[in-house]
């Protein structure tokens, strides 16, 4: 009797080894696993295009926001703010590094502060650009353009700067300026109104 107990004791402890020594290997071949997906969505990263585009859900967006829409060259007050909007420019090719949806471009702003608080504005925030229903946020390419509309505007003070942008070479166009409350400027183009690098 104490014999077979211990066969099945013995049989037990060689059970457990086994199953550890497979689990050991299965988490060894997870960890390579997450290693190579680590890797790669590296290399995508690096891979990726400068600025992130993104799907959204234009009727919602729509139905939340007061939007005022304006053409190119139209000011619009977004709550204390009015923003006008010329026409963007294509930014040279060679001034960039990275691969594009089909060119880069700068969208020139003019901002006034008409309230009574600062109101500090980013161009990674606060602009878009929509085609469809895809959504291109700002691109800030270090050393490439200068005067990017970034930092603080005080009570009655005028900025004017740029936001550049990676977007397709084809289309009707949204620039969008929202991110303070539910209020939002929004500036319709087209192809032909982006001008050429000079």
């Amino acid at each position: 009797m104490s014999k077979k107990k211990w066969l099945i004791g013995a049989s037990a402890c060689f059970l457990v080894l086994g199953l550890a020594a497979c689990s050991g290997g299965e988490s060894e071949k997870a960890s390579g696993n997450e290693k190579h997906s680590a890797e790669s969505s590296e290399k995508k990263s690096d891979d990726k295009e400068l600025n992130v585009d993104a799907k959204f859900d234009k009727e919602k967006t729509d139905k939340f926001y007061n939007t005022v829409t304006k053409k190119l060259g139209e000011t619009a007050n977004v709550g204390d703010l009015t923003i006008t909007v010329d026409s963007p420019q294509v930014v040279p090719d060679d001034e960039l590094s990275k691969n594009k949806n089909g060119q880069f471009i700068k969208m020139n702003i003019t901002i006034e502060n008409k309230g009574k608080k600062n109101h500090k504005i980013s161009e990674l925030l606060h602009f878009n650009i929509q085609k469809g229903d895809t959504q291109y946020f700002a691109t800030v390419v270090s050393g490439a353009t200068e005067n990017h509309l970034n930092g603080n505007i005080s009570p009655g003070e005028k900025q004017s700067g740029i936001a550049t942008f990676d977007i397709p070479k084809e289309g009707d166009f949204k620039f969008e300026f929202s991110g303070f409350s539910k209020n939002r400027g929004i500036w319709t183009f087209t192809q032909d109104d982006i001008q050429p690098a000079q």
